[in-house]
């Protein structure tokens, strides 16, 4: 359904994904107008390898934040699987991160 896709024109939501998911198809997405938001997986490895901007013309919030963000990574609390490898050699721009 979403191969070759480059340009996303909201937000990317890579969430809720078992460790058997392919997200082969991310690997082509270049730009997302909206936030990017990977959150709450059991996957180890997102490959936004092609990923050069986010926009951010729509912002995520948390709940449990007053701030928004044009990207969020949440990993399970409490979980020995997760993220472990977010793949962005290509983002280009200025970042600002926060680890909790």
């Amino acid at each position: 359904m979403y191969e070759n896709c480059t340009v996303v024109l909201t937000n990317l939501e890579i969430v809720h994904l078992n460790s058997d998911y392919d997200l082969s198809f991310v690997e082509n997405v270049r730009e997302v107008h909206g936030y990017v938001l990977v959150a709450s997986n059991l996957i180890s490895r997102v490959p936004l390898t092609s990923l050069r901007v986010i926009r951010g013309r729509f912002l995520y919030q948390d709940s449990a934040d007053p701030r928004s963000y044009a990207l969020f990574i949440a990993n399970p609390v409490h979980s020995a699987v997760g993220l472990r490898s977010l793949e962005l050699p290509s983002l280009m721009g200025q970042c600002l991160l926060r680890y909790n």
